[in-house]
């Protein structure tokens, strides 16, 4: 597995082959880094719940993201 872990496909992190929804499923994480770690142009905020990602297991990253996608006020202002 090469990349970046926090970007990397849950299908993929579980160990399934690969498809091109893969790559799609890739950009969303991509989307939703820069929603979560930016708050206005040349103002980032460090998330460390996040930051995690890229130093823990495959699986249970898999696990952690596939909680985000259901829990979607993570993304809110409130």
């Amino acid at each position: 597995m090469t990349g970046t872990r926090a970007f990397i496909a849950i299908g993929v992190l579980l160990g399934e082959q690969y498809s091109f929804m893969h790559d799609l499923e890739s950009f969303f994480w991509v989307l939703f880094w820069i929603c979560v770690h930016y708050d206005r142009p040349n103002e980032s905020r460090v998330v460390n719940e996040f930051n995690k990602w890229n130093y823990i297991s495959p699986k249970t990253l898999a696990g952690l993201k596939k909680g985000q996608v259901v829990y979607e006020g993570i993304l809110s202002n409130s």
